[in-house]
């Protein structure tokens, strides 16, 4: 595997000094990734969930779908981390501001 020199963030190249990455450098906001385990929920109602209001009605923008089978991820934009109903695992969070 080669060593990365360099990365497209949005639609800035940033060099091997990747302390310049911040969350937001991209997509913007809060980013949340969560997989989904399709024997317990569906892709569709993890995006109603998710799009409607979770138990704590936080609303979230879906951002990236990886596919629709078992484990695959959906990416979410909102401003706190989101609840995981049974069979959605969050997986990583990008919270604007933070330094990476």
């Amino acid at each position: 595997m080669a060593d990365v020199t360099s990365v497209a963030v949005g639609a800035t190249t940033v060099g091997a000094n990747f302390n310049q990455i911040t969350a937001g450098s991209g997509l913007g906001g809060n980013i949340y990734i969560v997989a989904i385990a399709t024997g317990t929920i569906t892709h569709k109602a993890a995006e109603t969930l998710y799009t409607t209001g979770d138990a704590n009605d936080n609303v979230y923008t879906v951002v990236a779908v990886e596919g629709t089978a078992d484990g695959d991820h959906m990416a979410l934009q909102g401003t706190v981390e989101p609840d995981a109903p049974s069979g959605v695992t969050l997986v990583a969070s990008f919270v604007a501001g933070k330094t990476y």
